[in-house]
């Protein structure tokens, strides 16, 4: 699997693409990735459209990254999440934290 590239996760500032693999393989990258934009003062979107697998530890990374961001004041953003992601969210119980529209 291809390793996650800022460059390919982020367009422009504030907006982070997650690919379709968010497999346990990418979660070095992402967690990198993540602490990156975690810094950031003004609101980030998360757009999730392509999201086809997740594993677990990635969830609970985009889990603990949205509470951060909450507890620090700043806003995050889902855009079009797919219904993988959707679900995975739902069956392991991180609605309260990762707050999809």
């Amino acid at each position: 699997m291809p390793d996650i590239s800022p460059d390919q996760a982020v367009l422009g500032r504030g907006t982070l693409v997650l690919p379709a693999d968010l497999g346990i393989e990418q979660v070095h990258d992402l967690r990198r990735i993540l602490d990156d934009v975690l810094t950031q003062t003004t609101p980030v979107e998360i757009m999730a459209a392509d999201v086809a697998r997740i594993h677990a530890a990635a969830l609970q990374l985009l889990a603990a990254f949205c509470r951060d961001r909450r507890q620090a004041g700043t806003m995050t953003r889902w855009s079009q999440p797919s219904t993988t992601l959707r679900q995975a969210v739902e069956n392991l119980g991180l609605s309260p934290w990762i707050e999809l529209p």
